[in-house]
């Protein structure tokens, strides 16, 4: 069977953003995109201002989000030096997300992508910043947290 460089053979799995074939049993990636040796550069999206935006933004939230998820466990630990209590504290945080995500991703769908993460990531912050007022309290009630 021989393969001109722009055809994808039926029992190869190509990626969709690519043309790619199979020459000698070797995998061909050929791009309109790309520098001289045929390669697709891998940071193409950071090229685009609102995705380089997106991406540090993200970068801030989640690492702001562990951080909490941390600081809840260890206050935790630390208020009741109990093993059952971090493990309620964990199936508490999670169980939002495994009842509600199905319809959670239903509103996502249909609601302005915008204004919801600036809704939710504005939620998520004042969440964080009501925990480090119980933390600095003095001695949180654990069901507070």
């Amino acid at each position: 069977m021989k393969l001109r460089s722009r055809e994808v053979p039926r029992d190869v799995h190509a990626v969709a953003a690519t043309k790619s074939v199979v020459v000698g049993g070797a995998l061909r990636i050929d791009s309109d995109e790309g520098d001289s040796s045929g390669r697709t550069p891998m940071f193409q999206s950071f090229k685009t201002r609102n995705f380089r935006l997106f991406f540090s933004g993200q970068i801030v939230s989640q690492v702001g989000n562990w951080l909490t998820l941390v600081a809840q466990t260890l206050l935790v630990l630390h208020l009741t030096n109990s093993g059952v209590a971090v493990g309620l504290l964990t199936a508490f945080q999670f169980a939002p997300v495994l009842v509600l995500g199905p319809w959670a991703g239903a509103v996502a769908d249909r609601v302005d992508k915008r204004k919801l993460l600036l809704i939710v990531q504005s939620i998520a912050m004042m969440q964080s910043g009501a925990l480090a007022a119980l933390a600095f309290s003095g001695r949180p009630p654990v069901v507070a947290i």
